[in-house]
């Protein structure tokens, strides 16, 4: 009887557990960029991924509170212009340097929940502490 008891707690607890801790997972693609910055005239988007692992605790009915270890890339091409010594333009136009900053972010965030049990609405308003992990420049980039 014993057993049991002690079986059917662990499994309860086990249940009740799960319903407070969410561990969770994102992945998605950065784009940036800059504009309008001299010396950099002739920029143009880079396309980088980006994840993050995340754990949240909801402490109340309504709630939360978690955080997140990010890891995103971010930066942009400037093209290069070949010109003669005259200032004519040579038509190559396929040689870029590429500047890449990554970063490290681990945000901290309280969040409320709200709705039933068949729709929820949350939102979560926090800190994040970013830290550049790499920055470089690749020259020539095509």
């Amino acid at each position: 009887m014993k057993n049991l008891l002690l079986s059917i707690t662990i499994v309860l607890s086990t249940v009740s557990f799960s319903q407070i801790h969410y561990i969770e997972t994102s992945g998605g693609v950065n784009i940036s960029t800059i504009y309008n910055s001299s010396p950099f005239n002739n920029t143009s988007p880079i396309y980088r991924g980006s994840f993050s692992f995340g754990y949240t605790y909801k402490f109340s009915n309504k709630l939360t509170l978690g955080t997140n270890i990010a890891y995103a890339q971010s930066g942009f091409k400037d093209q290069i212009i070949f010109t003669d010594v005259l200032g004519n333009d040579l038509g190559v136009n396929d040689v870029f340097t590429l500047y890449l900053t990554e970063y490290i972010s681990i945000p901290l965030k309280i969040g409320i929940e709200t709705g039933s049990d068949k729709m929820t609405f949350s939102g979560s308003i926090g800190i994040v502490p970013a830290f550049n992990v790499g920055a470089r420049i690749k020259y020539p980039y095509r």
